[in-house]
């Protein structure tokens, strides 16, 4: 078996580097999407003796917090370890993540098949334009720089947003959407179910590219309108697993209970011994500066 590590990156190579160090052995294949809006030397000269595989620049795209652009690089990544007939697990990470076990113990936890490591935590409502449901129910243009909910120019970002809220968005009729993680682990057969539904539903890749939070909606949904939805392991809306801990989500300890600015929060030593408790194979968020200790400390994991 060989598990196929994605990594989607924009920015610390030196972290990278080191979150690829730690991928690498017998059994795991690592795949780089870098953004392309990035300066891309100091990632080669960072992944240059590496194991890993960096997509090449034509490949890149420019990517956005929020938009489907994140969706159409991780696809990119999919298919190139696909190609690999020996691949049979999939695990989609960003340079923000890292391990919380030594490789041996992730790849034996990620070997049987018939497990999807996707975090549900609510379906979206026709109508609602409350909450969450807002970033779907009006048009949002997420993969552009000026009109981003991050990147953009604010007055500008209003005014596209008071225009386009005077007309609610129409939800596809046969296609209920599912929001949780952006970060999942897929067994082949699943991963092949996404790419074979992408080019068969093109229509639904071009519906997303006007919503927000793609990168967490996407995979998700498909999946769970497939003949895959009983096997999604983290499951909110099907009521399981119950008594779960709050911070897993799929294979990854994310806090969310800090949040402030839609994003969760960044782990430190302190927050060694919740993540050991929690049984997850990886953590989210590091900071090469501040989390340093806890990397260190989860690298000394036997």
């Amino acid at each position: 078996m060989t598990v196929a590590f994605l990594i989607l990156a924009h920015s610390n190579a030196g972290q990278l580097r080191r979150l690829v160090d730690r991928l690498s052995g017998p059994g795991a294949a690592t795949f780089v999407h870098l953004d392309r809006k990035a300066e891309r030397a100091p990632f080669v000269d960072a992944l240059a003796s590496s194991t890993a595989l960096l997509l090449p620049e034509q490949e890149s795209l420019r990517t956005f917090w929020g938009g489907a652009s994140l969706v159409r690089a991780t696809l990119k990544m999919l298919q190139l370890a696909l190609a690999d007939p020996d691949v049979d697990r999939l695990c989609l990470l960003s340079g923000a993540c890292y391990p919380a076990r030594p490789l041996a113990s992730i790849l034996a936890s990620l070997e049987p098949s018939g497990q999807q490591h996707l975090y549900i935590a609510h379906r979206f409502s026709p109508g609602s334009t409350t909450g969450i449901d807002r970033f779907y129910a009006y048009r949002h243009r997420s993969d552009s720089r000026l009109f981003n909910h991050r990147t953009g120019i604010k007055p500008l970002r209003v005014a596209f947003s008071l225009v386009s809220n005077l007309v609610p968005r129409t939800y596809l009729p046969d296609f209920p959407i599912y929001h949780g993680s952006t970060w999942w682990a897929l067994d082949r057969r699943a991963a092949e179910y996404v790419i074979d539904f992408a080019g068969r539903r093109p229509d639904i890749l071009r519906w997303f590219d006007g919503a927000m939070l793609v990168e967490e909606a996407f995979f998700g949904s498909v999946l769970r309108n497939s003949p895959f939805a009983s096997e999604i392991v983290c499951d909110y809306v099907a009521g399981v697993p119950l008594g779960a801990n709050p911070n897993r989500h799929g294979v990854h300890y994310v806090d969310w209970s800090q949040s402030t600015d839609a994003s969760p929060k960044v782990l430190t030593i302190d927050d060694l011994e919740p993540v050991i408790r929690s049984d997850a194979l990886f953590v989210r968020k590091v900071d090469p500066q501040l989390s340093a200790s806890l990397m260190d400390a989860l690298d000394g994991q036997g």
